[in-house]
Protein backbone atom coordinates (compact mmCIF):
# COMPACT_ATOMS: atom_id res chain seq x y z
CA UNK A 1 0.00 0.00 0.00
CA UNK A 2 1.28 3.47 -1.03
CA UNK A 3 1.35 5.76 1.89
CA UNK A 4 0.07 8.95 1.67
CA UNK A 5 1.64 12.10 2.64
CA UNK A 6 -0.30 15.34 3.19
CA UNK A 7 1.78 18.36 3.32
CA UNK A 8 -0.54 21.56 4.70
CA UNK A 9 0.51 25.06 5.59
CA UNK A 10 -1.49 28.02 5.92
CA UNK A 11 -0.08 30.72 3.95
CA UNK A 12 -1.08 34.47 4.57
CA UNK A 13 -3.91 36.50 5.16
CA UNK A 14 -3.19 39.96 3.68
CA UNK A 15 -4.04 43.10 5.19
CA UNK A 16 -7.66 44.26 3.44
CA UNK A 17 -6.41 46.90 1.09
CA UNK A 18 -8.58 49.84 1.83
CA UNK A 19 -9.12 50.51 -2.02
CA UNK A 20 -10.06 53.82 -2.41
CA UNK A 21 -13.55 53.71 -5.01
CA UNK A 22 -15.82 56.53 -5.35
CA UNK A 23 -19.37 56.70 -3.87
CA UNK A 24 -22.88 57.36 -5.72
CA UNK A 25 -23.64 61.01 -5.44
CA UNK A 26 -24.94 62.48 -2.32
CA UNK A 27 -27.58 64.49 -1.91
CA UNK A 28 -26.84 68.50 -1.20
CA UNK A 29 -25.15 70.66 -3.61
CA UNK A 30 -23.41 69.88 -6.49
CA UNK A 31 -20.03 70.86 -5.05
CA UNK A 32 -20.35 69.09 -2.08
CA UNK A 33 -21.36 65.47 -4.01
CA UNK A 34 -18.57 63.45 -4.51
CA UNK A 35 -17.94 62.02 -8.08
CA UNK A 36 -18.71 58.68 -9.01
CA UNK A 37 -14.79 56.87 -10.96
CA UNK A 38 -17.02 53.75 -12.57
CA UNK A 39 -13.11 52.87 -13.98
CA UNK A 40 -12.57 52.35 -10.49
CA UNK A 41 -12.46 48.74 -9.02
CA UNK A 42 -12.48 46.71 -5.93
CA UNK A 43 -8.45 45.62 -5.27
CA UNK A 44 -8.54 41.45 -5.04
CA UNK A 45 -6.37 40.88 -1.46
CA UNK A 46 -5.10 37.18 -1.00
CA UNK A 47 -6.31 36.03 2.39
CA UNK A 48 -5.91 32.71 3.09
CA UNK A 49 -3.75 30.10 1.53
CA UNK A 50 -3.65 26.07 2.12
CA UNK A 51 -1.75 23.83 -0.10
CA UNK A 52 -2.12 20.03 -0.22
CA UNK A 53 -0.25 17.66 -1.69
CA UNK A 54 -1.29 14.26 -1.47
CA UNK A 55 0.86 11.28 -2.34
CA UNK A 56 4.17 10.28 -2.56
CA UNK A 57 3.85 10.02 -6.46
CA UNK A 58 4.90 12.92 -8.33
CA UNK A 59 2.14 12.96 -10.75
CA UNK A 60 -0.30 13.69 -7.54
CA UNK A 61 -2.26 17.33 -8.54
CA UNK A 62 -1.40 19.85 -5.53
CA UNK A 63 -4.58 21.95 -4.72
CA UNK A 64 -4.73 25.36 -4.02
CA UNK A 65 -7.47 27.14 -1.20
CA UNK A 66 -7.57 30.55 -1.85
CA UNK A 67 -9.83 33.06 -0.05
CA UNK A 68 -10.30 37.00 -0.02
CA UNK A 69 -11.59 39.79 2.01
CA UNK A 70 -12.13 43.47 1.50
CA UNK A 71 -13.97 46.31 4.11
CA UNK A 72 -15.74 49.26 3.46
CA UNK A 73 -14.95 52.11 5.23
CA UNK A 74 -17.40 55.01 6.71
CA UNK A 75 -16.14 57.91 4.46
CA UNK A 76 -18.59 58.33 1.39
CA UNK A 77 -15.47 59.37 -0.91
CA UNK A 78 -13.93 55.57 -0.09
CA UNK A 79 -17.31 54.09 -0.98
CA UNK A 80 -17.15 51.82 -3.55
CA UNK A 81 -19.72 51.68 -6.60
CA UNK A 82 -22.49 49.27 -5.79
CA UNK A 83 -22.58 47.65 -9.54
CA UNK A 84 -18.82 47.50 -9.92
CA UNK A 85 -18.30 46.09 -6.82
CA UNK A 86 -21.04 43.33 -7.25
CA UNK A 87 -19.81 42.56 -10.72
CA UNK A 88 -16.21 42.02 -9.39
CA UNK A 89 -17.64 39.98 -6.54
CA UNK A 90 -19.66 37.61 -9.32
CA UNK A 91 -15.71 37.23 -11.13
CA UNK A 92 -13.96 35.74 -7.76
CA UNK A 93 -17.06 33.59 -6.56
CA UNK A 94 -17.32 32.42 -10.43
CA UNK A 95 -14.07 31.53 -10.30
CA UNK A 96 -14.66 29.39 -6.95
CA UNK A 97 -13.19 32.02 -4.43
CA UNK A 98 -14.69 32.65 -1.47
CA UNK A 99 -14.78 35.91 -0.13
CA UNK A 100 -15.90 38.45 2.83
CA UNK A 101 -16.08 41.89 3.06
CA UNK A 102 -16.63 44.04 6.12
CA UNK A 103 -18.64 47.57 6.20
CA UNK A 104 -18.20 50.16 9.23
CA UNK A 105 -21.20 51.85 10.60
CA UNK A 106 -21.13 55.15 8.05
CA UNK A 107 -21.64 52.96 5.16
CA UNK A 108 -24.22 50.58 6.43
CA UNK A 109 -26.12 53.70 7.70
CA UNK A 110 -25.26 56.05 4.58
CA UNK A 111 -25.26 54.17 1.50
CA UNK A 112 -28.76 53.57 -0.47
CA UNK A 113 -28.00 50.44 -1.83
CA UNK A 114 -26.85 48.92 1.07
CA UNK A 115 -29.40 46.29 1.37
CA UNK A 116 -29.45 45.41 -2.28
CA UNK A 117 -25.31 44.86 -2.20
CA UNK A 118 -25.22 42.71 1.21
CA UNK A 119 -28.43 40.05 -0.15
CA UNK A 120 -26.94 39.88 -3.72
CA UNK A 121 -23.76 39.29 -2.63
CA UNK A 122 -24.66 36.65 -0.23
CA UNK A 123 -26.25 34.97 -2.65
CA UNK A 124 -22.86 34.66 -4.55
CA UNK A 125 -21.76 33.12 -1.19
CA UNK A 126 -19.97 35.93 0.38
CA UNK A 127 -19.92 36.50 3.75
CA UNK A 128 -19.99 39.61 5.71
CA UNK A 129 -17.72 40.49 8.62
CA UNK A 130 -18.19 43.04 11.61
CA UNK A 131 -15.75 45.96 10.54
CA UNK A 132 -16.34 49.21 12.94
CA UNK A 133 -13.17 51.57 13.55
CA UNK A 134 -14.99 51.75 17.43
CA UNK A 135 -15.56 48.43 18.97
CA UNK A 136 -18.50 49.38 20.76
CA UNK A 137 -20.33 49.46 17.60
CA UNK A 138 -19.34 45.91 16.18
CA UNK A 139 -23.19 44.69 17.73
CA UNK A 140 -24.72 47.65 15.95
CA UNK A 141 -22.87 46.77 12.75
CA UNK A 142 -24.38 43.22 12.91
CA UNK A 143 -27.43 44.23 13.79
CA UNK A 144 -27.88 46.52 10.77
CA UNK A 145 -26.79 43.77 8.52
CA UNK A 146 -29.67 41.44 9.76
CA UNK A 147 -31.47 44.17 9.08
CA UNK A 148 -30.95 44.20 5.28
CA UNK A 149 -31.25 40.97 5.20
CA UNK A 150 -27.84 39.49 5.52
CA UNK A 151 -26.28 37.03 8.36
CA UNK A 152 -22.76 38.61 9.68
CA UNK A 153 -20.58 36.18 10.70
CA UNK A 154 -18.31 36.45 14.00
CA UNK A 155 -15.21 37.77 12.43
CA UNK A 156 -14.07 40.79 14.20
CA UNK A 157 -12.35 42.50 11.08
CA UNK A 158 -9.61 44.88 12.16
CA UNK A 159 -8.71 45.99 15.98
CA UNK A 160 -6.12 47.46 18.07
CA UNK A 161 -4.39 44.74 20.07
CA UNK A 162 -4.57 46.54 22.78
CA UNK A 163 -8.68 45.82 22.83
CA UNK A 164 -7.90 42.46 23.12
CA UNK A 165 -8.77 41.81 26.69
CA UNK A 166 -11.99 43.67 26.57
CA UNK A 167 -13.54 41.84 23.28
CA UNK A 168 -16.58 39.75 24.07
CA UNK A 169 -20.54 39.41 23.49
CA UNK A 170 -22.14 42.53 22.49
CA UNK A 171 -25.65 43.62 22.43
CA UNK A 172 -27.58 46.39 20.55
CA UNK A 173 -31.41 46.94 19.90
CA UNK A 174 -31.97 43.23 21.83
CA UNK A 175 -29.18 41.98 19.07
CA UNK A 176 -26.69 40.08 20.68
CA UNK A 177 -23.50 39.52 18.45
CA UNK A 178 -20.68 36.88 19.78
CA UNK A 179 -17.40 37.18 18.39
CA UNK A 180 -15.17 34.00 17.59
CA UNK A 181 -12.20 35.17 15.06
CA UNK A 182 -9.91 37.81 14.99
CA UNK A 183 -8.84 39.37 11.92
CA UNK A 184 -6.70 42.29 11.12
CA UNK A 185 -4.75 42.77 14.22
CA UNK A 186 -2.64 46.66 14.45
CA UNK A 187 -0.42 47.62 17.79
CA UNK A 188 -1.74 51.34 16.86
CA UNK A 189 -4.06 53.75 15.14
CA UNK A 190 -3.32 53.56 11.47
CA UNK A 191 -1.11 51.67 9.56
CA UNK A 192 1.52 53.54 10.08
CA UNK A 193 5.02 51.79 9.50
CA UNK A 194 5.29 49.63 12.88
CA UNK A 195 2.03 49.53 13.56
CA UNK A 196 0.58 46.42 11.67
CA UNK A 197 0.86 42.98 13.58
CA UNK A 198 2.60 40.99 10.92
CA UNK A 199 2.67 37.34 13.00
CA UNK A 200 1.16 34.76 10.70
CA UNK A 201 -0.29 31.63 12.02
CA UNK A 202 -3.42 30.79 13.28
CA UNK A 203 -3.24 30.78 17.49
CA UNK A 204 -5.29 31.45 20.19
CA UNK A 205 -3.87 34.78 22.41
CA UNK A 206 -3.44 34.73 25.94
CA UNK A 207 -3.73 38.41 26.28
CA UNK A 208 -3.43 41.96 25.27
CA UNK A 209 0.06 42.17 26.74
CA UNK A 210 0.79 38.32 25.23
CA UNK A 211 -1.07 38.74 22.46
CA UNK A 212 1.39 36.14 20.72
CA UNK A 213 1.37 33.44 23.05
CA UNK A 214 -0.89 31.04 22.60
CA UNK A 215 -3.41 29.88 25.24
CA UNK A 216 -5.18 26.71 24.64
CA UNK A 217 -7.79 27.01 26.96
CA UNK A 218 -8.61 30.69 25.15
CA UNK A 219 -11.94 31.75 23.68
CA UNK A 220 -11.11 34.05 20.12
CA UNK A 221 -9.09 32.61 17.65
CA UNK A 222 -6.16 34.97 15.90
CA UNK A 223 -6.11 34.85 11.90
CA UNK A 224 -2.26 36.32 11.55
CA UNK A 225 -1.28 37.98 8.19
CA UNK A 226 2.23 37.75 8.24
CA UNK A 227 3.93 40.72 5.80
CA UNK A 228 0.47 40.42 3.60
CA UNK A 229 2.66 39.14 0.58
CA UNK A 230 1.64 36.43 -0.90
CA UNK A 231 5.05 35.14 -1.77
CA UNK A 232 6.51 35.36 1.67
CA UNK A 233 4.01 32.46 2.78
Amino acid sequence: MKRLRVFSMILIMTSLACYTTTAPPLSGTPENQPTVDQSIAPEAIVSTVTIQTASVNSSASTLLYISGTTHIESKPQTWPDVDAYLAFLQQVTALGMKWSVGADIGWLEGEPRAAELIQASEALGVQWDVHTHSPQDRAKAAYLITQMGGHPNSVVSGMLVSEFDAIGPQTYQGFTWTPQVLWGGTNCPGHRPGCDDLAAGVWIPLSAEQYTTHNPSGQYIRVGGGTHQLEDG
